[in-house]
């Protein structure tokens, strides 16, 4: 009988070693280089070590490096990041000729007593989308080309190779001269119910090399605040349709990574004023009647991961009505003013008695349904109990 070669494994976690010691190299040099000749060799080189895993579909020797530095080389571990971002959302695996081709999405906040659709765009809406995207936006030689949809953060690519397929795709059809890709929405996963939610749509853009993307690059008296308030009104009146029974905010287009990050920043308040007033409506109590908790988690380790906000009516402060859980983003810290933020976007809210807990808490979660437990004024840990509206659908999940 034949003994079975255990050699092609072998090589294959081999070449893996080898492809996450090159990132990591290359990583290394490219923090270090001293000035911007040398950062752009660096850069080149790193940028083909990408395309190549891209291509290949290596997304663990992405995740391997960039664990190995954010360890041993903070600098390096963002000049990883940076340059994989910037080579999936720029289509690097496409042959764009003299054009540029960069992957934009555009994030809708949204909070609904009911269903936060996700629905697909008729065609004359994504006519409405591209013309004020470009009007608003966009430098004036850019084309556009969306996908027709707007996606939930559930049907998002979750890995850096999906991620640059997508913008692959985007960025064939553009250089096709098509106008709008064309979503299935049977094949993507399935959407978590929440309150409040973020829905994204995606356009590719393409521009000729080394020309400006957006218009505040071309036109000093635009400022990106005065571009993101001209989109919202004028974008957002095209939006607001597909989104019947919500309540939205409009974040400024930009490049994927770039904008989706800002939603998540965002979106932390958004969750907020929305569990506010959704209460308010609810249980038909003036904001200034409610009762907030703040409190720090930790890890096992000790280290801050997240704050919980619990609310309560100020009658009955034991009894936790909902519950909002403020995760802490790249480069927030406990030295961050983050308790301090929060207080600020309850107090706009109406909500003027608030408890700040001092001391961080282990994270818990119910036994029986797995959703986060939230602090009561005491410090203790307790499962919210949504009330549930008369004649209508069973409550959603809390963000």
């Amino acid at each position: 009988m034949a003994i079975p070669s255990k050699r092609p494994p072998t090589r294959r976690r081999s070449t893996a070693r080898a492809a996450v010691s090159r990132l990591c190299h290359l990583s290394n040099a490219l923090a270090d280089a001293g000035c911007r000749t040398e950062e752009q060799f660096w850069d080149r080189r790193l940028g083909e070590v990408i395309d190549k895993l891209l291509a290949e579909q290596n997304d663990d020797a992405f995740g391997a490096a960039l664990d190995q530095l954010a360890d041993t080389r903070p600098a390096a571990y963002d000049a990883l990041l940076r340059t994989i971002e910037d080579r999936i959302e720029s289509a690097s695996l496409l042959d764009a000729g003299d054009k540029q081709i960069v992957m934009l999405a555009i994030p809708v906040l949204a909070w609904s007593r009911y269903d936060i659709p996700t629905p697909i765009i008729p065609a004359a809406t994504l006519a409405s989308l591209r013309m004020h995207l470009c009007a608003h936006v966009l430098a004036s030689e850019a084309q556009v080309t969306f996908a027709n949809y707007f996606f939930s953060p559930d049907q998002l690519p979750q890995h850096y190779v999906p991620t640059a397929a997508l913008a692959a795709a985007l960025g064939a059809h553009l250089l096709e001269g098509q106008r709008e890709m064309v979503i299935d929405p049977e094949a993507l996963p399935p959407t978590e119910r929440f309150l409040s939610d973020i829905r994204y749509a995606f356009a590719a853009v393409a521009i000729e090399r080394d020309a400006p993307l957006f218009i505040w690059q071309e036109d000093e008296h635009i400022s990106r605040e005065k571009a993101g308030a001209r989109w919202a009104q004028q974008g957002g009146a095209c939006i607001s349709p597909l989104f019947p029974g919500c309540a939205l905010e409009f974040v400024l287009p930009e490049t994927y990574f770039a904008a989706c990050a800002r939603a998540d920043d965002l979106s932390r308040a958004h969750s907020l004023r929305a569990a506010a007033t959704f209460l308010c409506m609810e249980l038909d109590l003036p904001a200034a009647s409610l009762r907030a908790v703040i409190a720090p988690f930790r890890d096992q380790e000790f280290e801050l991961q997240e704050y919980r906000i619990s609310f309560a009516a100020r009658n009955n402060a034991d009894s936790i009505l909902f519950g909002i859980v403020w995760p802490l983003l790249v480069n927030e810290s406990e030295h961050n003013e983050i308790a301090g933020e929060i207080e600020k976007v309850l107090r706009a809210t109406g909500v003027s008695d608030i408890v700040q807990i001092e001391h961080p808490l282990l994270p818990e979660y119910c036994d029986d349904c797995s959703a986060p437990l939230f602090p009561t004024a005491d410090g203790d840990l307790a499962h919210a109990e949504i009330p549930e509206p008369q004649n209508e659908p069973p409550s959603r999940h809390l963000h």
